[in-house]
Parts: C-alpha cells; sequence; structure tokens
C-alpha cells in the first residue's frame, strides 16, 4: 500500500480561509462600499491577481473572440451575479449567516440532482456525505446547544434557513 500523500492539506486550509473570510470581508466593506462597488474590487482585484499569476508563469491569455464569450458568461454567472447577491444580501443578515447559507449549496445541489435525474441513484459515499455536510451545518448553527437562549436562537435559525420565509431578527 502507497504512502498517504497529504501535500493537499495546507493549500485546502488556506483555500477555507480565504474563502469562510470573504463574507467577513464583504461585511466589512458594506460600511464603505455599495454592493455594485464590491463585486466591482473583487473582480478587479481578482483580475490583477490572475494578470501577476500570467505574468510569473509566463502565460498569455485567450486569443480567440468565443472564448472571451465563454469566459464572460462564467464570470457574469459563477463570480459577479452571486457575488452581488451575497453582498446585497448581507446588507440584513451577518456574514456568519450568509457562510452558513452559502455552505449549503452542494448538499441542494445533489438534492436537486437525486430530485430531477432519478437515473442518478446515490452511492453509499454521497449519502454519507450529504448527511455530515447536513450534520455539519446544524453544528455551526449551533442547533445543538444544551438548552438556554442559544439554543431558541439556534432553532429560529434553523427555520429560517430551511424554510427562507423571514429573516432572524437583529437581536439575536
Amino acid at each position: 500500500m502507497r504512502g498517504h500523500n497529504s501535500r493537499w492539506v495546507p493549500g485546502f486550509i488556506a483555500l477555507g480561509i480565504v474563502w469562510g473570510s470573504s463574507f467577513a470581508f464583504i461585511e466589512w466593506a458594506l460600511e464603505t462600499f455599495t454592493p455594485v462597488g464590491i463585486v466591482f474590487w473583487r473582480g478587479l482585484l481578482g483580475a490583477v491577481s490572475l494578470g501577476v499569476f500570467l505574468v510569473v508563469r509566463r502565460e498569455r491569455l485567450p486569443g480567440k473572440g468565443s472564448h472571451w464569450l465563454h469566459i464572460s458568461v462564467v464570470a457574469l454567472l459563477l463570480n459577479a451575479l452571486p457575488g452581488l447577491l451575497f453582498a446585497v444580501g448581507q446588507q440584513w443578515v451577518s456574514s456568519s449567516l450568509a457562510g452558513v447559507i452559502n455552505a449549503t449549496t452542494p448538499l441542494m445541489t445533489v438534492a436537486v440532482i437525486f430530485t430531477f435525474f432519478r437515473n442518478q441513484s446515490p452511492a453509499g459515499n454521497q449519502i454519507l456525505g450529504i448527511s455530515l455536510g447536513i450534520l455539519g451545518i446544524l453544528f455551526v448553527m449551533e442547533i445543538f446547544s444544551a438548552g438556554g437562549e442559544t439554543s431558541v436562537a439556534a432553532r429560529h435559525r434553523w427555520r429560517v434557513w430551511w424554510f427562507s420565509w423571514e429573516q432572524p431578527s437583529a437581536t439575536e
């Protein structure tokens, strides 16, 4: 049996820190910028970072116009629009709640696939992964607290997350 390769762990941890802190940075940026301004600055800083990466690796940008069309669609749908929606949403919810809601994205994607594409049957490890993901979200939302105000607040957050019909009050 081969040795365990764990070279990916530091990058994975760094990615988690960058991803998780982005919600705190959005909350902080909302004190100064509009949601559109936040999307602009995120896009500009990302473009500059990728530009430096290209220079260091001595690579070039795509030359074909069709590539740029595809890149533009992906940038709009997977970067600019979600970034704008998170910035707009975080005007009313905390960065931690926004992060928890975003954590449900892969779980909801799997649920939609299993619901609408019945020819895709879940494997045992997928069911385990989904279950662990849901438990992780519940744990972060303090749903398992030992009573008191925190537990009541957590149950309320669970209802808000599950039904998405109401916003939690600012006092929680």
